[in-house]
């Protein structure tokens, strides 16, 4: 189990229904079905050789990053309405109709009905996902016969894509 019933991250993973724990059956929370990262290095092949002041300058750069894609983290669908009547209106889910499950397109959220349990599962949809270049400029210069020095810029978030979190309150 990735949660206890108690209090999980980014929501409180308590059941709606301490009699109905088949309810509360949901995939994990770290469940992440597609994750990709791309490392790469390229050396820039001008005056590789750094030959002279010319080549000490211009020669010996090089280009590295990383890109990582990764689905979002599953969450779970609160109403902050008490319909099943128990006093805690923080693991009441919505009740909703048809549509599709797993993207919840064409659902029409509402409040369960008064004194019952909403039909929304636990960790049934899923938060934003990663999308992120990271990038690094770098070039060694050498100082003396088997020494360098290492001058370097590096750049996070590339292409400056939103990279959204759930809230964990």
């Amino acid at each position: 189990a990735s949660e206890s019933l108690g209090t999980g991250t980014p929501t409180l993973q308590r059941p709606q229904n301490n009699f109905d724990f088949d309810a509360e059956w949901s995939r994990s929370a770290w469940d992440r079905p597609h994750r990709l990262i791309v490392s790469w290095l390229w050396e820039i092949p001008v005056m590789r050789d750094q030959q002279g002041a010319v080549g000490r300058v211009l020669g010996g750069w090089r280009v590295a990053g990383n890109y990582t894609a990764q689905s979002g983290q599953p969450f779970t669908v609160i109403t902050g309405v008490d319909s099943s009547g128990d006093g805690d209106a923080a693991n009441d889910r919505p009740h909703v109709g048809t549509g599709d499950r797993e993207t919840l397109a064409g659902y029409t959220f509402r409040p369960a009905l008064s004194g019952g349990d909403g039909n929304l599962g636990r960790n049934s949809a899923r938060g934003p996902g990663v999308n992120r270049w990271d990038v690094v400029l770098f070039k060694n210069i050498r100082v003396i016969k088997d020494h360098q020095v290492q001058i370097r810029g590096e750049i996070f978030n590339l292409f400056n894509q939103r990279q959204y979190t759930l809230r964990t309150d």
